[in-house]
């Protein structure tokens, strides 16, 4: 696994920036498959890279249940391969905060609380 820390970027194995922002009026998520944010109080850091391991499961972003990884892989037909080569942004408590490219965890959302944001981008 790769270690990430707030306002880095990591080249290999993929490229990601990792930026820490102010959430105030001037604040606009962006919403694509490329980007994800979350609240930085919800994490524990560092943040870290690797890929998916049996007995993963998260609580995929608009659900409230837990959905295992595994489960996710099979209803979006990734192949053997693409399940392989996927990367996973994890905190450092082991919680699942975004599959990277596709969907982030319900738990760390923005939330009306929330003052200070992470947004990650794959570039």
């Amino acid at each position: 696994s790769f270690t990430l820390s707030l306002n880095s970027e990591l080249q290999m194995p993929i490229h990601l920036r990792v930026e820490e922002r102010p959430v105030d009026a001037s604040f606009t998520p962006i919403r694509d498959s490329h980007t994800a944010t979350f609240d930085v109080d919800s994490l524990t850091l560092p943040l870290t890279l690797r890929t998916w391991r049996a007995g993963d499961r998260f609580v995929p972003f608009g659900m409230t249940g837990w959905k295992k990884l595994s489960d996710y892989f099979t209803d979006h037909k990734y192949s053997r391969i693409r399940k392989d080569a996927t990367w996973l942004l994890c905190s450092a408590s082991g919680d699942i905060l975004w599959i990277v490219g596709e969907r982030a965890d319900n738990r760390f959302r923005l939330t009306s609380q929330t003052r200070r944001a992470v947004v990650v981008t794959l570039l």
